[in-house]
């Protein structure tokens, strides 16, 4: 009972206080509510996008315990990632809590769809969160080994469990996601670090909006058009409350879906 008593999260106000997190594609949508559901959690939080009017509107909009800052990086680009890591370090101390969020979506038929918007959800979804994985990992290890908890977060989406028709090239990034999680937590196994893999259903947000296929827009608005979606603040609290159990305990796998979508859908 004592055990069950000391753990008990809705005793405590601020969960997360005295922690430094870091989202990347933190300007809007779920990298946007999830930074500032970490925030209000008591985190002092970094927010790291590539768009530098939506990284101010986005600070400008939270609140929270702790202090908050932005940061302009492109996840394809390590020399930003590990600038923008060197400021968070100076700027909020070293980060203990990791969430790769960056991401982006295209679909339509793999035959006919475009090789730039292919690449570039190569280069966003896999190629950038490894690279920010990498970046980050080393303090992440750090902070383990201080004894404290140490989170690395990569989002990806249902896509890369499901069957989802018209979004091939899609779906293939996010299963490698699921994977990279899968490995890098069987390697981190004795660091400390609690790798956590969180796939979102069907959810409001941006995602998709520039995708060029007028068909596979129709299926995504589609998907997002039933009743009751998940909302980015939804997705956002499934991963405070991961994030705000004790270290010995790792929520390793999240999965988050509207409760009445047989389909289960995608982001």
């Amino acid at each position: 009972m004592d055990f069950v008593e000391s753990v008990r999260l809705e005793d405590v106000r601020f969960p997360l206080r005295r922690r430094v997190a870091v989202v990347t594609g933190g300007a809007a949508g779920i990298g946007a509510a999830i930074a500032q559901s970490l925030h209000l959690a008591g985190a002092a939080v970094a927010l790291i996008d590539k768009s530098r009017h939506d990284l101010r509107r986005t600070l400008d909009d939270m609140a929270g315990d702790g202090p908050a800052i932005s940061l302009v990086a492109d996840v394809r680009d390590r020399h930003t990632i590990d600038a923008a890591r060197r400021r968070v370090h100076a700027e909020l101390g070293e980060p203990d809590l990791v969430v790769v969020n960056a991401g982006v979506m295209f679909g339509g038929d793999l035959i006919d769809s475009d090789d730039h918007e292919s690449s570039d959800m190569l280069a966003v979804n896999v190629g950038g969160m490894i690279t920010t994985a990498r970046e980050f990992l080393p303090g992440l290890r750090a902070a383990a080994e201080a004894g404290g908890p140490a989170d690395l977060v990569l989002v990806g989406s249902i896509a890369g469990s499901i069957v989802f028709p018209g979004f091939a090239a899609y779906s293939a990034t996010q299963a490698a996601i699921r994977q990279l999680a899968r490995t890098l937590r069987a390697e981190e196994s004795g660091s400390g670090v609690r790798v956590k893999h969180l796939e979102p259903g069907v959810t409001l947000t941006d995602l998709g909006a520039r995708i060029s296929s007028a068909e596979a827009r129709r299926e995504v608005d589609a998907l997002r058009s039933f009743e009751l979606p998940l909302t980015p603040d939804d997705v956002a609290h499934a991963v405070t409350f991961a994030a705000s159990l004790p270290a010995h305990v790792n929520l390793a796998e999240l999965t988050v879906i509207p409760t009445g979508h047989g389909r289960l859908g995608a982001v």
